[in-house]
């Protein structure tokens, strides 16, 4: 995973040193070493990866044929929307009793809040959510059909944390 970077950066050379030091410390105990840089290599910046797409310069060569076994085909396709569109530009409160969220969309949202005449209702289809309805922006009648007919899902704020949680 990080071998390329590693081998030519600065944390290369940390970890080596780091691993002296270590095996210094533990009387040549070796595995004890080991684990003490493998604890830093995986808590480096270098070791994470991002969820960073970038498009490759040749298309994939496509996958082998797989024969049916007789099932509906189904497959999860996931929009990566870059900038500043989120799922409140598409999929909004619109029936919420008991619940202050279709006001508190108005006011989070100000001016860039969508209107009722610009969403088409859609029914949540399950009773644990907040709203009973939600509003789908008109624009997108397609994805409107297929959630109504059962084939598509909304999976909403799903994405970066902005703020710290726990487990309470």
């Amino acid at each position: 995973l990080t071998a390329a970077r590693a081998a030519v950066g600065a944390l290369r050379g940390a970890l080596v040193a780091e691993h002296a030091a270590a095996l210094n410390a533990t009387d040549g105990d070796a595995a004890a070493a080991a684990r003490h840089v493998a604890k830093l290599l995986v808590s480096s910046p270098d070791f994470y990866t991002t969820a960073v797409n970038e498009w490759l310069p040749v298309a994939r060569r496509p996958p082998p044929a797989v024969p049916s076994a007789g099932r509906r085909f189904k497959a999860l396709i996931v929009v990566y929307m870059a900038g500043g569109v989120d799922s409140y530009n598409f999929l909004v409160p619109y029936t919420c009793a008991g619940s202050r969220l279709v006001a508190e969309y108005a006011e989070v949202r100000d001016v860039a809040a969508l209107s009722r005449a610009q969403l088409a209702p859609i029914d949540a289809g399950n009773a644990q959510q907040p709203c009973a309805r939600f509003g789908m922006h008109k624009a997108m009648p397609g994805l409107r059909a297929l959630y109504n007919d059962g084939d598509a899902l909304w999976v909403a704020n799903v994405g970066a944390l902005v703020e710290p949680t726990n487990m309470t």
